[in-house]
């Protein structure tokens, strides 16, 4: 077959062209997202009750929700919250679990628990649960002549409909400025001169208010329809509609109040740059792709800019695809870089420009091949399949040169072109095989590993193994039929160039110097051996220096700080505090804009996002920033505030998360508590936030049944007058050319803010004027805000945000720290959050990793024939592990998702120069049999001092972009490969052939036994 590649040089080129077609082609076809689409099993159940406390949401509704669906199969953990008027449970599944039908489900469960629930609450929503959605474009429309509710309104008309008709948009989010509404506002003691009641003028307004289709009258060959239209058809009849008492009297609704054309009070709100705007947040639809969102919208916004009224402005507020692009454009520049040093390194040692040339082809024709499979995989281009393209470049180059430098030592014995392309590839059959073999076996398990690491980890592994494969079909199909084209048998007499005896002399003299070395090894092997062996153990002394977490966050361009204030703060003082978050950001030469959102989930609730410059532009990292404003910010009071490196959306968790739960709850406030404040006192956080909040005071009206009896009256009824007067009811509705406008009753709103105004709210029975006092009492009561609920029982959850050390480290003390506090019967508390997905991802990736060794093993005594020698490659896999845990300690990296899969990616590359030398030895060893084990270890080495070498400093330089990169997912694993490969030169020379010595020696013994048992 390879002789066939080299002397059919078109089909050679054909037959790799087509996969590199292919995979150029699929390079366009690739979506660019920021990870891989994760298949989260979520299911959430909502529910609203209005004017409920959060006790009464979490007993007469979400407690019997978790009751009707624990009983479904196949469900991993069940999370609940209880609000104020609302709550929700989010049932989490097996990964096994199909959705779809966990979500029909649930909702039948639900649905058999409907007569349970109270009266007066609203359908529970069911519905599939994206933990990533999140806005992919944030516009600002802003205006000098326009005020707050004419942008709204041109927004939610105009702008709403317009961007969501681009490809990919899943839903326009509308904050800031204040919706029209038709405001019917009545004066409590005017109503009671006219003895009418709130609930009659709403009842008789929407008597009124009303179209309703009468039929159609057939007549001759036409259809006339007949509809009832009693629709209000302006403001001056709404203020003219007559309203009748029961005993007769007639008079106008504006008799009794005022009736105008308003605003709806304000519930969200949008700031850009520390002014007020009107923000549209855009969100893509759960499979759609953010750059293609973004790249709609700003094509969308030329247009649409022309048509804006005069005054108005559109402008980027927020653009997440930004971060995406600047990240893959970094990847692939590392990974130019990366293939360009190693053809620098390759003309360092061969001073031939063909070789680099040869090299240039190759390593690029499998990356871009690869391609091709992981486009029919259905797989993205994503920060995962990026870092495994990078990270196999060490495999790439590896092959690549193997060969390369094998069919110059035959050009060097002076073979015919052609000739020493064949031989020199035929003889490097087993080494390259065994190392790419190896690169198969370990990252195929990889690619099937569970949990949801294993979701993320499909892409990385079946990335590798794609390349891998080229890379070896390339090597014995493009590498030899290039080299036997452009590389020439190297004439006896002829000059060399000044960079080939440069490399030739260093080489020289480094083989010289380990010769006198080798000499030694072998005159006092014990000795030298001792000395390595402690040399390695003593490389795991800084192990313990080393931090350890889930994901290193790196520099990002992005804050956000979220506030929360006490649960029924306005929205306007919500605003006054994002002010201050705001003043402190503003002026920082290194902030780009900032953006707040006032009232996403709550009036109470702010998100204040500061875009920062580029990293490449500024002095100072987010974390050098945050640090500076956390002081700054902690002076604010009457506020909960998070500071949050990068987004808030899609799931993020705090750095350390802590659940206190079981027994007594007020035990559990107690202990939470003296765990918050042990979290505080090692300070090591930045901020720190409970889940618990202090009890509010609420004024409760409790029904008194004798009395609703003795008038008849129904609790419904009290209700119904109290809702309507304080919070207003706005069950109808007015039209007007084309557009929906609520209409808003509610008391005056001097009443409202009135401490008394319980005194004004009344009803109509037949005995006459009843005030709501008179039929219950009104008390003042402290309630907790949100309740939080985990597999059914209360929990307190303390997240904090680091400021210094690592998740690890710091988990660590506080377990120990913990440990010592005695906790009251049935309690305990268990990190959650980033220290669960570590445990599973780490014990996934052992397992892997244990599995690839086992495989490593199972290939090598395969290709070599041998049980025995692939434990001497093995002390290359496990030596090299000393130069992991010294570059990851000098370079100031942590053991993280990325650093172990580096660990496991190792094994496949620091086989590779053993196997290189074994396998050399091993000929020899077969050629002369006569030869000292000494001089055929020693032969070996010589025969491939300049491969390895050239191999593995290829790596090294290959692999130097990543090892420096912003990304310290990417640096953590560049650093865990290069200190490994480096790792494996020295423990290789020095090592390896004494082990291969031993172990050699030991067989040779047993078989000399075994003949002489046998004779």
């Amino acid at each position: 077959m390879i002789k066939m590649f080299v002397q059919r040089p078109a089909t050679t080129v054909m037959f790799i062209l087509f996969f590199a077609l292919l995979g150029l082609v699929s390079f366009f076809n690739l979506n660019v997202e920021e990870s891989p689409r994760i298949n989260f099993p979520l299911v959430n159940v909502s529910v609203v009750y209005s004017g409920a406390s959060p006790e009464e949401i979490e007993t007469q509704l979400i407690k019997k929700i978790e009751d009707s669906v624990v009983e479904i199969a196949e469900i991993k953990k069940i999370e609940s919250r209880s609000f104020e008027s609302s709550g929700y449970v989010l049932i989490e599944f097996l990964l096994s679990a199909d959705v779809n039908d966990k979500l029909i489900e649930v909702k039948d469960k639900v649905e058999a628990i409907l007569n349970d629930l109270p009266d007066g609450i609203d359908r529970p929503i069911v519905q599939k649960v994206d933990p990533f959605a999140r806005s992919v474009v944030s516009l600002a429309l802003t205006s000098k002549k326009h005020n707050l509710t004419e942008l709204y309104e041109y927004a939610d008309i105009n702008l709403s409909s317009q961007f969501s008709k681009i490809t990919g948009v899943g839903e326009v989010e509308i904050f800031g400025g204040r919706e029209r509404e038709i405001r019917v506002e009545l004066f409590p003691d005017l109503m009671k001169q006219k003895f009418i009641s709130i609930d009659q003028v709403i009842s008789q307004i929407q008597s009124k208010n009303i179209t309703v289709p009468a039929g159609n009258i057939e007549q001759d060959s036409t259809s006339t329809t007949v509809r009832f239209d009693g629709e209000f058809d302006s403001i001056e009849e709404v203020q003219n509609f007559r309203l009748t008492t029961s005993d007769g009297n007639s008079f106008y609704l504006k008799e009794i109040g005022r009736v105008y054309d308003g605003q709806a009070d304000m519930e969200t709100g949008g700031r850009f740059n520390q002014t007020e705007v009107v923000t549209l947040s855009i969100k893509k639809i759960s499979d759609g792709n953010e750059i293609n969102v973004s790249d709609g919208v700003q094509a969308a916004l030329p247009s649409i800019r022309e048509r804006l009224p005069e005054g108005m402005e559109l402008q980027t507020a927020l653009d997440t695809s930004m971060t995406i692009r600047r990240e893959t454009a970094n990847t692939y520049v590392g990974i130019l870089i990366g293939i360009a040093l190693t053809v620098l390194v390759l003309l360092f040692f061969t001073g031939n420009w063909r070789v680099t040339v040869v090299s240039a082809v190759v390593i690029p024709s499998s990356v871009v091949s690869s391609l091709f499979l992981m486009d029919t995989s259905g797989f993205t281009i994503n920060f995962i399949t990026l870092l495994a393209v990078a990270t196999s470049l060490g495999t790439l180059i590896a092959n690549a040169i193997v060969i390369i430098e094998s069919i110059l030592e035959k050009l060097k014995q002076g073979l015919p072109s052609r000739e020493a392309a064949i031989q020199g590839t035929t003889d490097m059959i087993v080494p390259v095989l065994a190392a790419g073999g190896t690169n198969l076996v370990v990252f195929t398990p990889i690619a099937f590993m569970g949990g949801i690491i294993g979701q993320f980890m499909t892409q990385f592994g079946l990335t590798v193994v794609y390349a891998t494969i080229f890379s070896l079909i390339a090597s014995f199909s493009l590498t030899p039929m290039m080299c036997a084209i452009l590389l020439k048998p190297e004439s006896k007499d002829g000059k060399k160039s000044w960079i080939v005896r440069f490399s030739d002399k260093v080489v020289g003299s480094l083989l010289a110097e380990y010769r006198q070395l080798f000499e030694i090894l072998f005159r006092f092997p014990k000795t030298t051996m001792a000395i390595f062996i402690a040399l390695f153990i003593g490389s795991f002394s800084v192990a313990g220096y080393i931090g350890n977490e889930f994901i290193p966050v790196s520099d990002e361009d992005r804050i956000e700080v979220a506030l929360t204030l006490p649960l029924g703060t306005n929205i306007e003082f919500t605003e006054q505090v994002a002010e201050e978050v705001e003043a402190i950001f503003a002026g920082t030469p290194e902030v780009d804009s900032i953006l707040t959102t006032l009232g996403e989930n709550g009036e109470q609730n702010a998100s204040v996002v500061i875009n920062l410059k580029p990293a490449a532009e500024r002095t100072r990292s987010d974390v050098d920033l945050i640090n500076e404003a956390t002081p700054k910010i902690a002076e604010i009071s009457g506020a909960e505030i998070e500071v949050i490196r990068g987004e808030g959306g899609g799931g993020q968790s705090a750095d350390i998360s802590v659940e206190v739960l079981g027994g007594e709850y007020e035990d559990v406030i107690k202990v939470s508590d003296q765990f918050i404040r042990i979290m505080r006192e090692t300070g090591y956080f930045r901020s720190l936030v409970s889940s618990y909040k202090d009890p509010k005071q609420e004024l409760q009206y409790s029904p008194d049944s004798v009395k609703l009896d003795k008038y008849g009256l129904q609790a419904s009824q009290v209700g119904s007058v109290l809702r309507s007067s304080i919070y207003g009811d706005d069950s109808n509705i007015y039209r007007e050319k084309g557009e929906e406008y609520d209409i808003t009753v509610q008391l005056d709103e001097t009443f409202v803010k009135s401490q008394e105004v319980n005194n004004d709210l009344f009803l109509i029975s037949s005995t006459g004027l009843i005030p709501v006092t008179e039929l219950g009492t009104f008390k003042h009561k402290k309630s907790v805000p949100t309740i939080y609920r985990r597999d059914r029982q209360r929990v307190i959850q303390l997240n904090g945000y680091l400021a210094k050390s690592t998740a690890g480290v710091v988990q660590g003390e506080l377990t120990e720290a913990f440990s010592k506090i005695e906790l009251p019967a049935g309690m305990e508390f268990r990190f959650v959050g980033n220290a669960e997905s570590q445990a599973e991802a780490g014990f996934e990736i052992m397992k892997a990793f244990g599995l690839a060794v086992i495989l490593t093993y199972m290939i090598l005594a395969a290709i070599m024939n041998s049980f025995l020698h692939p434990f001497t490659i093995a002390t290359s896999i496990v030596t090299s592990f000393s130069g992991v845990f010294l570059a990851l300690f000098f370079l100031d990296s942590s053991i993280n998702i990325a650093s172990m899969l580096g660990f496991v990616m190792l094994v496949g590359l620091a086989v590779n120069n053993a196997i290189l030398i074994l396998d050399e030895t091993l000929a020899i060893l077969d050629r002369e049999p006569d030869i000292s084990l000494v001089d055929a270890i020693w032969k070996g080495i010589e025969s491939k001092f300049r491969a390895v070498l050239m191999t593995s400093i290829a790596i090294v330089f290959g692999l130097l972009p990543q090892l420096w990169s912003p990304d310290l997912a990417k640096a953590s694993m560049g650093a865990v490969i290069v200190g490994g490969v480096i790792a494996s030169i020295v423990f290789t020379f020095f090592l390896t052939p004494q082990t291969f010595y031993y172990l050699e020696g030991m067989k040779r013994w047993f078989s000399r036994k075994l003949g002489s048992a046998e004779s």
